[in-house]
């Protein structure tokens, strides 16, 4: 078969008049190799993948306790390869996120240099409970500049923003603007208003 006229579908390949199942030339298995280098667009052209955080919560007016309700992420990193392993990867960034915005912090004890919550007892990470529904949507596009595959990195984007979209829905919620993490109860009492 002349591979330029070759055309995959249905579980065949075809050619000119030639027809064959892939099943039948595979066999047992099959083994590929291959490799892609950036080339010049690498050096000619910025790539970038990029995302938008939306984020719902509830805060307690007599606690300032801070549930998140409900939180999305949208984003483009070229074409996606594997969309389960993307979204995945996309959500727990963003799970991440939710810890560093309400939960994650270290204490310092100064007299001596020594991290007083250095297990997982005393330094908090969201768990089962802490984390509601969060859903991840890819945009389509394809980068044709990036490289043939027209892919681009996914890796950390879904914590990029994620926290600041919660400190944005938190002030959304009851007007507390928060600018350092994490945003514990004490940041959030001062501005709620009193109960009698």
């Amino acid at each position: 078969m002349d591979p330029a006229t070759a055309r995959l579908a249905d579980g065949s390949i075809a050619s000119g008049g030639q027809s064959k199942k892939l099943t039948d030339l595979v066999g047992t298995g099959m083994d590929a190799d291959g490799e892609i280098q950036p080339g010049r667009n690498n050096k000619d052209f910025s790539q970038q993948s990029y995302g938008a955080h939306f984020a719902e919560v509830g805060v307690d007016m007599d606690t300032g306790e801070v549930r998140l309700r409900r939180m999305l992420g949208v984003f483009t990193a070229g074409r996606v390869l594997n969309a389960k392993t993307a979204r995945s990867q996309a959500i727990g960034g963003m799970t991440f996120g939710v810890g560093a915005a309400l939960g994650e912090a270290m204490a310092l004890d100064p007299r001596f240099g020594y991290f007083v919550n250095h297990d997982l007892a005393e330094y908090h990470v969201p768990v089962h409970a802490d984390i509601p529904e969060l859903d991840a949507i890819f945009l389509p596009e394809l980068d044709k500049r990036s490289n043939p595959l027209k892919s681009k990195g996914i890796g950390e984007l879904g914590i990029c923003g994620a926290a600041a979209s919660l400190a944005n829905a938190i002030y959304n919620a009851c007007g507390a603007r928060v600018r350092d993490f994490p945003i514990t109860l004490d940041k959030i009492l001062s501005v709620l208003p009193m109960q009698t």
